[in-house]
């Protein structure tokens, strides 16, 4: 690089010093995709089927998309199908005009089921698409709901082993302020850090106590019997 300005060396050592840094960096490793498998542990993902299935047996979509299939029989006339499909209300009332005269009215509703119109193989697999899809929504709601309470409770334990710390630093900060080797805004600081772990756990156990109760409306139970579920030994 004899010759060259001074700012021209700049430029060339930035470029190689860069090109040589991008060779030497290593290349980022690839994780693998989160998936329930490693998420939780086997116990945890047959807690999580067992819930899953009382609540697709108790959820009312579920419940009606299935019986809707099973009620559902060959039909290959288009005018018994249409028939079923209609829904009429008639209704009349009697209202007052300015002479006070009354006058009625009169109005009809119409509405249309349009599976019904479907042949017998269409229609069925309309209402079984429709048994999928509730029972879909309904493992989804589960899944969402038990990783929601998993979470809350792995955060209540540390939230307990945090408030065990505190107060264990505490009872050192007491002991070394009877020797002299403390003072009191040590003692002060480390009764606020106590305090705070405390709120924290408080709040903790709250969001276990919401995340379960959650969790049992999506399945169907109580929370007593969601929890007994829940506590299974593996």
């Amino acid at each position: 690089m004899r010759g060259l300005p001074i700012f021209m060396h700049f430029w060339v050592l930035l470029v190689l010093g860069g090109m040589a840094s991008a060779q030497n960096t290593a290349a980022p490793a690839v994780t693998e995709p989160f998936t329930l498998e490693t998420l939780f542990s086997e116990h945890d993902l047959k807690v999580l089927e067992q819930l899953v299935t009382t609540a697709q047996a108790n959820n009312p979509a579920v419940v009606e998309a299935e019986g809707a299939l099973t009620l559902n029989t060959a039909d290959t006339e288009l005018l018994g199908r249409l028939g079923r499909s209609l829904e009429v209300g008639v209704g009349a009332n009697m209202a007052m005009d300015y002479y006070s005269q009354a006058s009625p009215t009169y109005n009809i509703s119409l509405s249309l089921d349009v599976v019904e119109l479907l042949s017998a193989d269409d229609k069925r697999t309309v209402l079984s698409g429709r048994v999928a899809q509730a029972r879909t929504l309904t493992r989804l709601a589960v899944v969402e709901a038990f990783t929601r309470l998993v979470v809350a409770r792995n955060s209540a334990e540390s939230a307990a082993q945090a408030l065990e710390t505190s107060e264990a630093q505490f009872r050192a900060v007491g002991s070394l302020l009877k020797v002299g080797e403390a003072t009191l805004n040590d003692q002060l600081a480390a009764r606020s850090s106590v305090s705070s772990a405390a709120v924290a756990l408080l709040s903790a156990n709250a969001e276990v106590i919401v995340s379960l109760e959650a969790l049992a409306a999506v399945v169907g139970k109580k929370a007593e019997a969601v929890a007994e579920v829940m506590a299974q030994t593996p």
